[in-house]
């Protein structure tokens, strides 16, 4: 989502803009002057490496709680989601097809990088209340971001499948090898196709609401050997420590 063609220069006075949210018809309008760099148009093949050196080490920014004591409320076309049991069995047929690879190669090098950035909103196994519907837990990590900011892949891989389904809206699954397995969810747009082999910090999409979400960011879940685990313990990795 920005205003300019492949290898143009970007500063903050440029012409750098990013679609409004809640804007009709998906209306541009300038982004605030948050570069305190200058950048260059990415092509969709080129790496997003701004983010290569971050670890958990690092320090994260402070999680966000912005559910209240009652839970989080879904609008009514986000309920209607969990009312389509069709659509739901083919979502989790089409995940269990796609992490049912067992590459033996190792494809994935080093610490994995975190895919998009702004701020940490929902922590793994966080105990999750939607108003109305129950409570259960959130297996993966949210991270709240502006609509149309490029998601990278956290780490190289294969993508096993790359389209939309019910509840996790436009998603990927990156096969790492050795049955390490990437989900990224919710995006708005998608730049990789199923079977494309992708790098670290390649764009793969953009961040958007797609699916069960209630705004901008993208829930990004881990699997090993078909397990979820935390993908913050990944990304604090150390070369040589898990090969």
């Amino acid at each position: 989502p920005v205003l300019a063609a492949a290898d143009t220069p970007l500063d903050t006075s440029g012409i750098f803009g990013r679609r409004g949210y809640i804007q009709p018809l998906w209306a541009w309008r300038p982004a605030p002057a948050f570069f305190p760099y200058q950048a260059r148009v990415l092509l969709p093949s080129e790496r997003v490496a701004w983010r290569d050196r971050k670890t958990a080490a690092d320090g994260f920014p402070p999680w966000s709680t912005a559910t209240g004591s009652q839970g989080i409320w879904l609008p009514p076309d986000k309920q209607a989601l969990l009312a389509d049991q069709a659509g739901i069995q083919r979502e989790n047929a089409i995940h269990w097809q796609a992490t049912s690879w067992d590459t033996a190669e190792t494809l994935w090098s080093g610490p994995f990088i975190i895919p998009a950035w702004q701020r940490y909103s929902s922590p793994f196994s966080e105990s999750r209340t939607f108003v109305g519907l129950g409570t259960g837990v959130h297996l993966g990590i949210d991270i709240a971001s502006f609509f149309g900011t490029a998601v990278a892949a956290p780490n190289s891989g294969i993508v096993r499948f790359a389209g939309k389904t019910t509840l996790c809206g436009n998603n990927i699954i990156i096969d790492h090898g050795r049955r390490v397995f990437t989900k990224i969810m919710h995006l708005d747009s998608l730049f990789v196709t199923s079977g494309q082999r992708v790098e670290r910090g390649q764009p793969v999409g953009m961040t958007g609401t797609s699916g069960l979400s209630t705004g901008p960011h993208i829930h990004w879940e881990m699997l090993v050997g078909g397990v979820r685990v935390d993908p913050e313990e990944w990304v604090a990795l150390r070369e040589g420590g898990l090969q």
